[in-house]
């Protein structure tokens, strides 16, 4: 969670993976290099498929949420714990922690 933390306030640029701007999975993509040594691709819904699917009751604190708006895979954050996520929403915004939001969730762990 602290390299999610240190990112904090960079801005959201469409295809940045770090260490100045960041979309989201570019966020997953850094942080979990940073943190775990773990390759990640850059593409929600690829990093869908590379990980472990795990229910929402087994979701904990450094897992994976993606969302679904009904066509497929199209945005991924880091579970922060107590309904909360780090994520880089879109255009304009900034890489921050807010309350998950009304989606379609889908959950995922990376085997370490």
């Amino acid at each position: 969670m602290t390299w999610a933390h240190n990112q904090r306030g960079k801005p959201y640029r469409y295809g940045a993976a770090g260490p100045y701007a960041f979309d989201c999975s570019g966020l997953t993509l850094y942080v979990f290099k940073h943190a775990l040594g773990k390759y990640l691709p850059h593409n929600a819904a690829a990093q869908y498929r590379s990980v472990q699917h795990i229910s929402r009751r087994a979701l904990r604190p450094g897992d994976l949420v993606f969302a679904s708006f009904g066509h497929g895979i199209s945005h991924v954050g880091i579970y922060a714990g107590s309904g909360y996520m780090w994520h880089a929403p879109h255009t304009g915004s900034h890489v921050q922690r807010i309350k998950m939001y009304s989606a379609h969730w889908y959950y995922g762990r990376i085997i370490h």
